[in-house]
């Protein structure tokens, strides 16, 4: 734990993603996507998805996926 590698990207899913890399005050270091919405989509907004500690960033993707459709996401 935590499992290594990631199965399933965004990309596997055909959705648009750039990989993030963040580091919180007390120097953590988080790795997220940000799968910008759809083109041609007028953005409605951000939505930034904190998926806690089980799993990773691929057992929550199934979860998050639609977004693009109407909104940006960052999927931390």
């Amino acid at each position: 734990y935590p499992e290594q590698g990631v199965p399933f990207t965004p990309d596997k899913a055909r959705l648009q993603y750039q990989d993030v890399n963040l580091t919180a005050a007390d120097g953590t270091r988080l790795h997220g996507w940000w799968l910008p919405a759809k083109e041609g989509v007028p953005v409605k907004g951000t939505v930034l998805h904190l998926h806690g500690n089980g799993g990773n960033l691929s057992w929550h993707l199934g979860g998050v996926w639609w977004l693009p459709e109407q909104l940006s996401l960052i999927h931390i």
